[in-house]
This record gives structure tokens, sequence and C-alpha cells, in this order.
């Protein structure tokens, strides 16, 4: 989604711990681009480190908003190494395996609890501009096709989550029993911490 950083308050998109896009660029004859710099360790060196309390309410929200931008883009490839950790919290990085045509069923999981912020960010979501960006940004017909299904089952899940009392205030994540109940590391992301993998 990094083409669509820049633009992601037209759509009603505004997630944060997503790195600016700085500029485009060529690497070696191969389009790139080029992104802010980011002062942090991985997500893996904290965990070995065990210097992050795992369950703390705002990494645990500050994780499931990089899961909600995964299902936006699609990203196949988000493990430990490619998360940072700042002093401003977890921030996704390597974002060059998002927007497959074909979302394997084990990826992008939509989180089965969310936050009422998050429930209005996603249903804040314009779709018919989050197409025209993603044509704009020139990904092919079929990676927006899939982009837009994904967008479309996001905020079909939230309103579900929503009708089923799975949204919670923004600062009962440590607290919500719905956190043991419906969270595990194969549908959380947050709950990957917790085990210490």
């Amino acid at each position: 989604m990094l083409c669509a950083i820049g633009q992601r308050r037209e759509v009603g998109v505004d997630v944060p711990h997503v790195i600016a896009t700085v500029s485009a660029a060529e690497m070696e004859g191969i389009p790139s681009i080029a992104t802010e710099m980011l002062e942090g360790e991985t997500l893996r060196h904290n965990v070995n480190e065990h210097s992050i309390d795992f369950f703390n309410n705002e990494f645990v929200r500050w994780e499931t908003w990089i899961q909600i931008q995964d299902v936006l883009t699609g990203q196949i490839d988000r493990h430990w190494s490619n998360i940072i950790v700042t002093k401003d919290g977890p921030i996704g990085i390597d974002h060059d395996l998002s927007f497959p045509t074909n979302t394997p069923q084990n990826c992008c999981c939509i989180p089965p609890v969310i936050d009422r912020e998050m429930y209005s960010v996603i249903m804040a979501i314009n779709l018919s501009r989050l197409q025209a960006m993603y044509q704009e940004c020139g990904l092919t017909r079929p990676e927006v096709s899939a982009a837009m299904a994904r967008a479309e089952g996001l905020q079909a899940r939230a309103q579900e989550l929503m009708d089923q009392d799975l949204v919670i205030e923004p600062d009962q994540w440590e607290a919500s029993p719905l956190m043991r109940t419906h969270c595990n590391p194969q549908n959380f992301y947050a709950a990957q911490n917790w085990g210490g993998k």
C-alpha cells in the first residue's frame, strides 16, 4: 500500500504505524520506493530480549492496526523481522509481497476483536475512491480486484464484529475477556507474541 499511503486521508483511511513513502526511485533498473528511516529494533529482537510488555494496551492496539493494514494490502509476509519497534510503537515494514491476486487462506486474517476507533476507520473507507487510487498507483486489474474484495470483506467483517459485541473501547485491550476467548496466534498478530515464539 506504499503508493496509497500518501493518499490515505482521501479515501478515509488513516491507519497509524504505516511508514510514509519518501520517494519513488529506481534501484538497479527495478522500480522501487524509498521510505523514511526508522530508529528501532525488530520485533524479533525485542521478543528475544524480553524488552516489551506484549500485553500493554497500546502495544496490542498498534499490532492490531498493522494487522488491519495487512488485510487491506494483502501482505503475505508479515513476521517478527519486518515489524520495527520504535519509540512511538511498532511499525510494519517490507511490503514487497503486498497486493497479491490470490491471498492464501492463512494470511491477512481480519482481527477477531477490534476497538471502536478501528471500526470507525474501517467503515469510513470510501471504496470507490480506494479503487480509483489503486488504479492510479498502477496496480493491475487483477490486483485491484483482489484488493477491493479484501476491503469489502474487511468492512463486512467489521460490521459483523460490531453486531456480535466484539468491538471494544480503545483503552480496554488489556482488560477485555474477549482477548482470552477469541484471540489466538492463528487469528491475531499480538497473540503470536504472548507465547514467545
